[in-house]
């Protein structure tokens, strides 16, 4: 809104990612990645009683996610003329460190790995949560790592019919909805 109180509400909200609290305790990892805990599930996680897989831990989209709205903020406070406040300038660096980590974390030899398991290890699922970071990483990221990280996700992901929640050689993968 652009209102007298809107860089508070702004600092407000994503302070409240980085600091537990007694509701819902910490909501970031130790490297700083979103985590999902307490039975918050993504909008991948299947039901298990289906051959679906509850995604637990750090889930690769949640960290794109997280990466664009702290740079929303960094940008957010230069059009407010605050950029210069310690809490602007920690969004816009924590954004970098984010987007370093994601690589470093999240890599598994030519693919990304769609999540992080509680010990913060990549899971083996070829998913597009990867795809997804990907997306949200745009200007954070340079779009030739960016493609180059993305293209054998797409490989295995995308079809002549869309893009699939596996990748078509997981033993998990129906092609047709029961």
């Amino acid at each position: 809104s652009g209102g007298p109180n809107f860089w508070f509400k702004t600092v407000f909200a994503l302070r409240g990612i980085y600091e537990r609290d007694r509701r819902n305790g910490a909501q970031t990892d130790t490297l700083g990645f979103l985590v999902a805990r307490d039975g918050r599930g993504t909008i991948f996680d299947g039901d298990p009683a289906a051959r679906g897989v509850v995604r637990r831990a750090a889930p690769a989209e949640a960290q794109g996610a997280l990466v664009g709205a702290l740079r929303t903020a960094a940008d957010f406070a230069v059009i407010m003329g605050v950029s210069q406040r310690s809490t602007a300038r920690w969004y816009a660096d924590t954004s970098v460190v984010l987007v370093r980590r994601f690589e470093a974390a999240y890599g598994r030899g030519p693919l990304l790995a769609d999540r992080l398991n509680a010990l913060q290890q990549p899971l083996p699922d070829v998913r597009p949560g990867g795809l997804l970071a990907l997306a949200r990483m745009q200007g954070a990221m340079p779009d030739a790592r960016r493609a180059a990280l993305a293209r054998p996700l797409a490989e295995r992901l995308v079809t002549p019919y869309g893009v699939g929640t596996l990748a078509q050689t997981d033993s998990l993968f129906h092609p047709y909805i029961d």
